[in-house]
C-alpha cells in the first residue's frame, strides 16, 4: 500500500443491546482485511467478535496466524454542543503464527476526533458528514526485551496518523 495514498473501504456504526452506538469491528475488520489484503476472501466468519463485550476480538487470517486484540483501557468525551467526540483505547494485540512457541506481542494507543454535521448540511457544502483524526502510537512490550523496552521509556516506537472522512452509503 502507497504512503499518503487514501482508500476507500465501507465502515459501519451499529448500535449496542443498551442503545449506544458503536463501530462495528466486525464488520470494519472485515472491509480492512479486504482492502488490505486484496485477495477476494471473506473474513467474516473468521472474526469473533460480541457487539456487547466489544473490548475482545480475535482474527484468524489464512494460513494460520491468529490475533487477539483486548481493549485494556478506553475514554470517551463528547461535546454535542460543538459537535465532536474524542475516544482513547488503549488495546494490546497478541500475535500467534503457530511457527514459534512465542507469540508476539504488542501495546497500542488509538486516539480519535470526531467531528460531524447534518446531512443536509454536508450535501449543501459538498463536504462528509463525519471527518476524523486518528493517530495509532505503537509500544514497545517486555516481549520486545526488558533493555529496548526501558529505553524507550514509555514513549511510542511508532506513530501512525490517519485522516478519514465519512458520508451515508
Amino acid at each position: 500500500m502507497d504512503l499518503n495514498s487514501p482508500k476507500r473501504y465501507r465502515c459501519r456504526f451499529t448500535s449496542n443491546h443498551e442503545g449506544k452506538v458503536v463501530l462495528d469491528r466486525s464488520f470494519n475488520t472485515d472491509e480492512l482485511l479486504k482492502l488490505y489484503l486484496g485477495n477476494g476472501t471473506d473474513y467474516s466468519g473468521r472474526i469473533k467478535w460480541d457487539i456487547d463485550d466489544p473490548n475482545d476480538m480475535r482474527v484468524s487470517l489464512p494460513g494460520g496466524t491468529s490475533i487477539e486484540t483486548r481493549v485494556t483501557r478506553r475514554s470517551q468525551h463528547t461535546d454535542l454542543e460543538a459537535s465532536r467526540t474524542e475516544t482513547s483505547e488503549f488495546f494490546r494485540q497478541v500475535y500467534d503464527t503457530g511457527a514459534s512457541r512465542e507469540d508476539k506481542v504488542k501495546a497500542s494507543q488509538c486516539f480519535t476526533k470526531y467531528k460531524w454535521r447534518s446531512r443536509a448540511e454536508a450535501e449543501r457544502t459538498g463536504g462528509p458528514v463525519i471527518v476524523a483524526t486518528q493517530v495509532v502510537s505503537d509500544y514497545l512490550t517486555p516481549f520486545d526485551g526488558e533493555e529496548r523496552m526501558i529505553s524507550a521509556m514509555n514513549k511510542p516506537v511508532a506513530v501512525y496518523t490517519y485522516r478519514m472522512s465519512f458520508a451515508p452509503a
